[in-house]
């Protein structure tokens, strides 16, 4: 029979001559201190099973928590790996840099010196050719002057 606090507070009893009927109470309390002794057997069964899982609750999330610190700690550990890896890569790429710095710079000192040579022939060569103009135009002027390459007077109409 199930029963509730609305049942116990609406049942009647028989009214006998003298009261009610004590065979009817007697079934009835019986049947109430019954429900009465499951409810609360039920109810420290359910305390002990809320206990229970409450540990294996905490356990569970001492686990978890565990867990992810491991977890954390690995991720940080893989961090510094990478970080570690990126600076060799940096390295080894800003060798590179440098080895090409240089190998551009031996080309730029070698068409320097090609290039100074190369003024330097320049040089020689418009010293030449401005002495040899500057003696033609000697020449020229001396010859100009109605002297020979012997330094004679020359007659223009004799030649």
């Amino acid at each position: 029979m199930n029963m509730d606090s609305f049942d116990i507070s609406t049942r009647r009893f028989k009214v006998r001559f003298r009261g009610f009927d004590i065979g009817e109470v007697d079934a009835f309390l019986e049947t109430v201190a019954g429900k009465l002794q499951e409810t609360q057997s039920e109810i420290t069964r359910l305390k002990t099973e809320n206990a229970r899982l409450r540990v294996v609750l905490r356990e569970k999330e001492r686990e978890i928590l565990s867990e992810r610190q491991q977890q954390g700690s690995e991720t940080i550990g893989e961090i510094e790996e990478r970080c570690t890896l990126m600076i060799k890569e940096a390295g080894i790429a800003a060798d590179e840099i440098v080895a090409r710095a240089r190998e551009d710079a031996r080309g730029l000192v070698t068409e320097i010196d090609r290039l100074q040579n190369l003024k330097q022939q320049l040089e020689k060569y418009l010293e030449s050719f401005l002495d040899f103009n500057s003696n033609l135009l000697e020449v020229w002027k001396k010859g100009k002057d109605g002297k020979n390459a012997d330094g004679d007077a020359s007659d223009p109409g004799n030649k």
